[in-house]
């Protein structure tokens, strides 16, 4: 090896080797400090954009199941709220039966009635004052909720909360005798204890024609008083016929000739036989005669169309116990979603966990490693700084 003053190779060579070690003692120092393995995209490029890919995952997925831990509990409040209006139905439809029995005095149904309707007022309540975040689920606030349940567009899924109120529970009540739907009764039609009238009949023409029909319990009407004592039977004409009445008159008369009309009144909500003596009638001619929409929990189920209270309210407790086994059925399915998003954050992050974090030992044993070349590094430096001044021993 020469002995040279200018150029001292091996200076440069310790400085190097120095820069190198001091560059890894500052990497292993920084993962250290972090616990991260990629601390800038220079350190893995690849990597750096796996891992950022799979934190808007795991971080999407998180909230995407508490999102659905939020709906699930939004199901449990309106669940339990329509335990309370089950537990109400069940109590009016008690008293509805009670209600329907020979036994009570006509004070006795009307202390009946005036629970029935504090009963459905509460329903009504219970419907529009429990709410979740502020929004009547059961009430007004009712409809289809999409729940966001993963991190990308689409990942959805749809609950429906349905509303309780007195006003929509109890419609659509099959009739057995018929087999069709009756959509004008409703819980709320039971409360204020009104009659009314429901006829709804085909008239053909014949010479005599006797028909049944079903109504409801009868009120008075002016000109003739139809009573529901099952002993009266009351001859009208065109002259003196109700004015509920004077339509199906007219019908039956086609506008020609003279027609009578009789009907005899049985139980109240039981049949009213008609009998009338057509002089020309039309043929086909049809008369509907709709009644009031309230009518009382002792109203007893027709033949025809009007359904009776027991019919009403035990439409409702049906229809409310499936509103309550499809919130069921959803929150099954939800606890189900939390489950499986857990599992997939869980699987997630160790997969990112090897991409992206520091291996602690490896580490470690990185630091002390570089640790010792620095030092040596810095020593032969030295020396090797203190070479050139061997020249002096030649000029000595």
């Amino acid at each position: 090896m020469s002995l040279v003053v200018n150029t001292n190779i091996a200076s440069m060579n310790a400085q190097r080797s120095l820069s190198t070690s001091g560059r890894e003692l500052q990497t292993a120092m920084e993962r250290l400090s972090t616990g991260k393995k990629i601390n800038s995209a220079a350190d893995d490029a690849a990597g750096f954009s796996i891992a950022e890919s799979m934190t808007a995952q795991i971080r999407g997925l998180s909230m995407a199941s508490k999102n659905a831990s939020d709906a699930i509990g939004l199901l449990k409040v309106v669940e339990n709220a329509t335990n309370d209006v089950t537990d109400m139905l069940q109590r009016i439809r008690e008293l509805a039966v009670q209600a329907q029995s020979g036994t009570n005095s006509t004070g006795d149904i009307a202390n009946l009635q005036q629970e029935a309707k504090a009963l459905i007022d509460e329903i009504d309540r219970v419907s529009e004052n429990t709410k979740y975040n502020g929004v009547s689920y059961i009430g007004s606030g009712k409809g289809i909720k999409n729940i966001q349940v993963g991190y990308n567009d689409g990942d959805r899924i749809a609950i429906e909360t349905y509303d309780v109120g007195a006003d929509k529970i109890g419609v659509n009540v099959n009739n057995a005798t018929t087999g069709s739907d009756t959509t004008d009764k409703s819980l709320v039609a039971l409360k204020s204890g009104s009659t009314y009238l429901d006829i709804s009949q085909t008239l053909t023409a014949e010479s005599i024609q006797k028909e049944t029909v079903t109504v409801g319990t009868l009120s008075s009407y002016s000109g003739n008083t139809v009573v529901s004592d099952g002993t009266t039977s009351v001859t009208v004409d065109h002259a003196s016929v109700p004015s509920d009445l004077a339509d199906l008159v007219s019908d039956i008369q086609g506008g020609t000739g003279y027609a009578s009309l009789n009907f005899t009144v049985a139980a109240a909500g039981s049949d009213i036989e008609f009998t009338w003596k057509t002089a020309g009638a039309k043929t086909g001619a049809t008369f509907t005669q709709a009644g009031a929409s309230n009518e009382s929990i002792a109203t007893k189920a027709g033949t025809n169309k009007v359904p009776g209270a027991l019919e009403v309210i035990t439409g409702a407790i049906e229809q409310v116990a499936g509103y309550k086994a499809a919130w069921g059925a959803g929150q099954n399915r939800l606890e189900y979603t939390v489950s499986n998003l857990m599992n997939v954050v869980e699987f997630t992050s160790a997969a990112r966990s090897r991409i992206e974090d520091a291996d602690f030992a490896v580490e470690a044993a990185r630091l002390a490693k570089n640790q010792v070349l620095q030092q040596t590094g810095a020593a032969m430096l030295a020396q090797a700084n203190a070479s050139p001044q061997l020249a002096l021993s030649l000029l000595a």
